[in-house]
């Protein structure tokens, strides 16, 4: 029997990791820091006040885990939006073979000044001797 192992999709792992989450939210119990408030540099910050760690009720996760991707999405819109613009800016770069023209183009601006790029340095290192 041939058995290859494929990595599964990357909302597999991502909804398993959830669904861990979830889980462990059954298991572990809850606890809460205090926190205050200071300035930095004329930057409020929040800061975590040293032992003040303490137990809360825990609040076990079981329907919410459906609506993580929903609330994920909604929260972090601005960089899903940004990530998909990225991408879409080097796709088009790559469909219009604009970076092999720019690659290419570069390589031919070398090999015409290659006594200059080159022995420029070398000269320096000697003194122009």
């Amino acid at each position: 029997m041939n058995f290859r192992f494929t990595i599964p999709h990357n909302l597999v792992i991502v909804f398993s990791i959830i669904i861990c989450a979830a889980i462990l939210t059954w298991v572990i119990p809850g606890g809460r820091y205090e926190r205050e408030t200071i300035d930095v540099n004329g930057v409020e910050r929040s800061v975590i006040v040293n032992g003040s760690f303490h137990y809360v009720d825990s609040q076990p996760q079981t329907w919410q885990i459906l609506s993580a991707f929903y609330k994920g999405f909604i929260n972090m819109s601005h960089i899903i939006v940004f990530i998909l613009m990225v991408g879409g800016a080097f796709w088009i770069m790559n469909d219009t073979k604009a970076i092999d023209v720019g690659i290419f183009s570069f390589l031919g601006f070398t090999r015409r000044h290659r006594p200059v790029l080159f022995c420029c340095p070398y000269r320096v290192c000697r003194g122009y001797s």
